[in-house]
């Protein structure tokens, strides 16, 4: 709340209104990337959107495969479908509903050119390191789903912690408002460490605008380098996502606890 009132202030103060890429969408950006340990971040309208655009990043061509988790928003098939790829739905793993690599190895076939991976429900992929090697040897890209589970994460021997979206080339998280880490009614970022999958990124993010190119004049609708429709985001959205991302190691160990609060009154009914 004090965080959008701030924003309000801020451009009533300049007499303006809060334009695309503002300064709080870049500090969103920027704070998202640094919780991310380093790499690049565009916030858009919704996770919907960062699924497409990051799969459009890829510059896959038309009809090509991709392999996809079975569990997901239907977003993450109709992103493939609308980018003009043809999606192959993998099973799920025994006891949990995310994927693994004896799945992507069964329906592995000629024509595939990348993979989709969703981490369902709060649960990093167990597989995650060895799907990530899989497509390192196949030399395809591979896309990470985080809008279930932001911020889950794989504790390293140093005791790093590495969070779903740093393995992939490129990653798409949801901030609606029922995330924990949200943005208010809609959002979704798109995260990648790869400048050319950033650059890429952006411009199918904002009608094919070469923002990354200061040399590009944005005011001019005709120079563009793609087809694209107009995906940004609001500064207040990104007033209230940076207010969420200071406290979002919080709020994930506030619902850790009421998950364990209902395992342990679940379990004293149960009668095995």
């Amino acid at each position: 709340y004090q965080s959008v009132l701030k924003c309000m202030q801020y451009y009533r103060n300049r007499k303006t209104d809060p334009p695309y890429d503002g300064i709080y969408q870049k500090k969103l950006e920027a704070a998202f990337s640094s919780k991310m340990n380093g790499g690049f971040s565009i916030a858009v309208n919704s996770g919907s959107s960062a699924s497409y655009i990051a799969i459009k990043s890829l510059q896959l061509k038309k009809n090509e495969k991709i392999l996809m988790s079975p569990v997901s928003d239907s977003s993450t098939l109709l992103s493939i479908i609308l980018a003009g790829l043809r999606p192959v739905i993998l099973d799920s793993s025994e006891s949990t509903y995310n994927t693994d690599i004896d799945q992507i190895k069964k329906a592995w076939r000629r024509g595939i050119k990348a993979i989709y991976l969703v981490h369902s429900y709060g649960s990093l992929c167990a597989d995650i390191l060895r799907i990530k090697n899989f497509c390192d040897e196949k030399n395809i890209p591979l896309i990470e789903d985080c809008s279930q589970s932001p911020f889950a994460y794989l504790e390293l021997e140093d005791g790093e912690r590495k969070y779903a979206g740093e393995f992939g080339h490129i990653s798409c998280f949801s901030t609606m408002y029922r995330k924990t880490f949200n943005t208010s009614s809609s959002g979704g970022i798109v995260f990648t460490r790869n400048e050319e999958y950033y650059r890429s990124a952006v411009e199918y993010s904002d009608r094919g605008r070469r923002k990354w190119n200061i040399e590009s004049n944005l005011r001019d609708g005709g120079d563009v380098s793609t087809i694209s429709h107009n995906f940004n985001t609001s500064e207040l959205n990104c007033a209230s996502g940076i207010s969420s991302l200071r406290r979002i190691d919080e709020a994930i160990e506030q619902r850790m606890m009421l998950v364990r609060y209902i395992i342990k009154n679940l379990s004293s009914q149960l009668y095995i």
